[in-house]
């Protein structure tokens, strides 16, 4: 299990930092983090590398020789999240037929990452508040405490302090999270490292799939910094490994980038021929507006209600309005 577990990490990608004061103001912030066992709360949007950070701390760490296991906290249905964490015995319910090591006990002598820790329910919380404190887990089915040696850290696209206030997030399990708290700045917001972004990810996609692309076209390059990013990081890691799929080339050209539409127009384009008449204007930008907010949440609707203050049922009326619900299906 732990071998799959890390075989979900980036087949040796290294960590880029780029060269904006940001940039060089997290370096600094994550070196002082790593050597350290303290509990680290990484928020962000979506997208813009809270995992590759917190792989950046574990591998900085005196802890870097141990396992970093990754868990998706929106991933665990609610029913196995005790059993998936804590792990089970023998019999502790139908079907379970040998006993099963959970991610705490696998991240000994390492780093458990608990990603989208907003998502983790409100009565488990409880639980995990004891499993911090006490530094012990019970697997279920079992009655005897397991000493579990890790490093917590966490990662988060909500707004926990308003989670705290809607009652859907405990305060004193966030004070326990939030020891060390680092936030990363959006892609839109320093713009001086997209280049140095694009070229390390073309290098790399180049590599993979064995392509003689040596950089991007001055309009390719022009496009890359025009475009607002709402998937960060991520999206322009997508948007350079698509070009290099598809490029025939020898550069990176405008045409081959995802970020622009079959008429060579880029994201600002569209916003700039907005119709004037304002019903038309209205329903294009909703849209627009939906659409682009779904793919910075990976289409998670609760979590684009949460950010942008649209009530769910809005959105999946929306969506059916403009057609949108059969293609997410």
């Amino acid at each position: 299990r732990l071998r799959a577990i890390n075989a979900i990490s980036r087949e040796g990608e290294r960590f880029v930092l780029g060269k904006s004061e940001q940039s060089v103001r997290l370096g600094k912030t994550i070196a002082a983090a790593a050597p350290e066992d303290v509990t680290v709360l990484i928020t962000g949007e979506t997208g813009t590398g809270k995992e590759m950070v917190a792989r950046a701390i574990h591998q900085m760490s005196s802890r870097a020789q141990g396992p970093f296991v990754a868990v998706n906290c929106a991933a665990l249905p609610r029913d196995i999240i005790e059993a998936e964490l804590f792990g089970t015995e023998k019999g502790a319910f139908t079907g379970a037929l040998e006993q099963r090591i959970g991610r705490f006990e696998l991240a000994q002598g390492g780093t458990l990452f608990l990603d989208e820790i907003g998502e983790l329910p409100l009565d488990f919380q409880v639980t995990m508040l004891r499993t911090l404190q006490e530094r012990t887990i019970t697997r279920l089915g079992g009655t005897g405490e397991i000493p579990v040696d890790f490093r917590l850290l966490c990662a988060t696209n909500a707004q926990l302090e308003e989670a705290i206030k809607k009652g859907s997030f405990r305060r004193d399990f966030y004070y326990r999270i939030n020891v060390f708290p680092i936030t990363l700045t959006p892609l839109r917001q320093r713009k001086k490292d997209i280049s140095e972004l694009a070229h390390h990810f073309l290098g790399f996609f180049k590599t993979r799939y064995n392509r003689q692309i040596e950089g991007f076209s001055d309009e390719a390059m022009a496009a890359l910094f025009e475009y607002s990013w709402p998937g960060n990081i991520r999206e322009l890691r997508n948007a350079v490994e698509r070009a290099v799929v598809v490029e025939k080339g020898s550069s990176v050209s405008l045409g081959s980038l995802p970020i622009v539409d079959s008429a060579g127009k880029s994201e600002l384009a569209f916003w700039q021929e907005l119709p004037k008449m304002y019903d038309e204007a209205k329903e294009k930008f909703e849209r627009a507006f939906i659409e682009r907010s779904l793919k910075e949440h990976d289409g998670n609707v609760t979590a684009v209600a949460n950010a942008t203050g649209m009530p769910r049922r809005t959105i999946y009326r929306r969506l059916k309005v403009y057609g949108l619900l059969k293609e997410r299906q």
